[in-house]
């Protein structure tokens, strides 16, 4: 009877806190009608990050394949993430951000714009870290049309 009673108090011990640090990270897309504005709404895992989820340019999105990224503007949600989250903005695996979207704020959102319009080739995938187990946060996404594009 003890034995069974060590081995329940070991398996609370040791299954349970991982079972709170498993939770997946999410996120949801959402795009206003006839904008080229989208919003993803994240959720970080039980580890603070949310790892290469893909924004597919004929899915999530309505094909922004040649569209010009012009500005990203984070906010964090009220289970704020912790100060200096990192985001990443990758095409290609490559960091179309460039580093801009490092050190985000804990309660202020925030503005970043790149150098110049950055032109979206291929489908769009978000990395996150450092921001803290189950946090949430925004990522406001604007684009600019190609000349001659459309709304989709």
């Amino acid at each position: 009877m003890k034995r069974v009673i060590l081995l329940a108090l070991l398996i609370v011990v040791l299954v349970v806190p991982n079972l709170a640090n498993a939770a997946a990270s999410t996120v949801m897309i959402n795009r206003v009608a006839y904008s080229t504005m989208f919003k993803t709404s994240w959720t970080s895992d039980g580890s603070g990050n949310v790892s290469d989820y893909t924004l597919s340019t004929d899915v999530d999105t309505g094909d922004f394949v040649g569209w010009y990224l012009y500005q990203v503007i984070t906010d964090p949600g009220t289970t704020a993430p912790t100060a200096n989250y990192d985001i990443v903005l990758k095409v290609y695996d490559v960091d179309i951000s460039e580093g801009g979207l490092a050190n985000r704020h804990t309660s202020n959102s925030e503005l970043w714009v790149p150098d110049s319009p950055v032109q979206i080739g291929g489908d769009l995938t978000i990395d996150i870290s450092n921001a803290g187990a189950s946090k949430v946060g925004d990522i406001y996404l604007f684009f600019l049309r190609p000349i001659g594009g459309r709304d989709k």
